[in-house]
């Protein structure tokens, strides 16, 4: 699948479109195909290194790792679950907490813990 991801701190020039693989729902865990995705400002902060730019830079304990796919606000519908998730979730619309989420969230395809969304 396809994702723009962010290689490096910088302006725009540090945005790549790359294929990426398709993540696999785990223990716990929804597949969740991406309708609509927004960018906000805390990631264009990220990107430009307003956060910093060690080893503890940005909101995250284990700073900031590139390449890294920005999104957040996402909303998209349940097409596979992971062991003990419930299967009525299956084929939900959903609306995913922002900020907790694994890196992937502008793909095509998040993998997300039931407990973010």
């Amino acid at each position: 699948m396809r994702a723009v991801q962010v290689i490096g701190y910088g302006d725009v020039e540090k945005l790549e479109m790359k294929d990426v693989p398709r993540p696999e729902p785990g223990e716990g865990e929804v597949l969740v195909k991406v309708k609509a995705c927004a960018i906000n400002n805390t990631e264009i902060w990220m990107r430009e290194g307003d956060y910093g730019t060690g080893g503890k830079s940005g909101w995250r304990p284990e700073g900031v790792t590139f390449p890294r796919t920005p999104g957040s606000d996402i909303t998209g519908e349940v097409v596979e679950i992971g062991k003990s998730v419930n299967s009525s979730y299956k084929e939900r619309s959903v609306v995913l907490f922002p900020f907790t989420s694994s890196g992937e969230e502008g793909t095509e395809h998040i993998a997300e813990d039931m407990r973010n969304m």
